[in-house]
């Protein structure tokens, strides 16, 4: 049985790690406890981690003494394992010394001390190589007969026996469907929403799981200029301005690409006015350049919303869409799908090779969490975009950069 020896950085990215574990022994240095301890305090996420890290590990201790080891839910054992600090040792060190202590595997995502743990012979391993990489099937391909594409055709669904996920995009010849009961559901092809038309079979996808009210939570996950935010974007108007929902809400996480600009000054409004204008590029798209109809149709229809302050809220009938969500942490997104109140629906959008936040890795990060574990739901529906539609030039980037 493998023994797993926790770097601080990897409670931090994921505070409930220990339980994804299925067999073997979890190890935490009591100096990654002091170090969340140490974090706890501070008001961005990295303190909120630090928090919940430390509760879960806490709530073991109801399970018997934590120094001499506890036995979890999952069969996994799990301690808190103490060594002496020698003078002038860093904290690293002293984690790096545990796992050769104990003899086991340091999973860490610092690579400075996985360079360390290798010179002195400590086997490591990364967050994304214990919980695996993001693999995700999203669509299956059907061969039908021809008396049963006259059926579906005509009937509009076909009962078809196939291990799929629910609401799973599936594609037979030109017929383009969803996996719903048991059946091969036909989607419409000729959809639009506010005059945005689909360019492909998953935009056409895309399109359809978008305007259904009855899956309240999509994700769309493809390269940059593959159409998604302006899909979701499309798809709020065009059903709050049916009357479906009551208001369209976005937001995005404040993760920088490149070096941080600051504190903005103003209102809350103009303090996200930057990190929303991309949002607002789509917006113009939308209403062919035309700036006046723009602003317009954000003082009618649209909310623009903070996720700093979105702990506590209620949001009924709202149509919610969180753009660049890769950025956010498993714990963020489940505050935000527990914020949908009855009659909402909630979109996530983003690039899972474009992580800009430190903590997150491609399989690691809030929107692959999310995906993962709503795959097997009625509730959710999943597409990934797989062709750049804004340029050319764009496209080209997204494949060989």
């Amino acid at each position: 049985m493998q023994t797993l020896v926790l770097d601080t950085n990897v409670l931090l990215d994921n505070p409930s790690f220990a339980l994804s574990v299925t067999e073997g022994t979890v190890v935490i240095p009591f100096e990654v406890i002091l170090e969340l301890e140490r974090l706890k305090t501070k008001y961005e996420i990295v303190g909120k981690s630090a928090r919940q890290a430390l509760a879960l590990i806490d709530s073991f201790r109801s399970l018997g003494s934590l120094h001499e080891g506890v036995k979890l839910e999952t069969g996994v054992s799990l301690k808190v394992y103490f060594l002496e600090p020698k003078p002038e040792e860093s904290p690293d060190d002293i984690i790096l010394r545990t796992a050769q202590t104990v003899g086991g595997v340091l999973v860490t995502g610092d690579i400075a001390l996985r360079v360390k743990a290798d010179v002195f012979g400590v086997p490591t391993t990364s967050l994304a190589d214990v919980v695996g990489e993001l693999e995700v099937r999203d669509r299956t391909l059907l061969e039908l007969s021809q008396e049963e594409k006259d059926s579906l055709f005509k009937n509009g669904s076909l009962p078809i026996r196939a291990n799929c996920y629910p609401n799973e995009f599936l594609v037979a010849n030109q017929a383009l469907g969803r996996f719903d009961k048991g059946c091969f559901r036909l989607l419409r092809q000729d959809v639009e929403a506010y005059g945005i038309k689909p360019k492909s079979k998953e935009q056409i996808y895309a399109m359809n799981v978008l305007l259904d009210p009855k899956i309240p939570l999509v994700t769309l996950t493809g390269p940059a200029g593959c159409g998604k935010t302006l899909l979701a974007l499309a798809s709020a108007l065009a059903l709050t301005n049916e009357g479906v929902y009551e208001k369209s809400m976005i937001t995005r996480p404040i993760i920088p690409m490149g070096n941080d600009i600051g504190f903005l000054p103003g209102s809350l409004t103009e303090k996200m006015d930057p990190w929303i204008q991309p949002l607002k590029d789509n917006l113009m798209v939308l209403t062919k350049g035309n700036a006046q109809s723009m602003l317009h149709l954000m003082d009618r229809w649209i909310e623009i919303e903070a996720l700093t302050f979105i702990r506590g809220r209620s949001l009924p009938r709202r149509f919610f869409i969180i753009d660049e969500a890769q950025n956010l942490s498993p714990s963020e997104v489940k505050t935000i799908v527990t914020r949908m109140g009855e009659g909402s629906k909630v979109v996530f959008t983003g690039d899972l090779q474009q992580v800009d936040t430190n903590r997150s890795e491609r399989s690691s990060n809030g929107l692959s969490y999310l995906i993962t574990k709503m795959l097997n739901e009625p509730l959710a529906a999943h597409i990934h975009l797989q062709k750049s539609e804004r340029s050319t030039l764009a496209a080209r980037a997204a494949e060989i950069l």
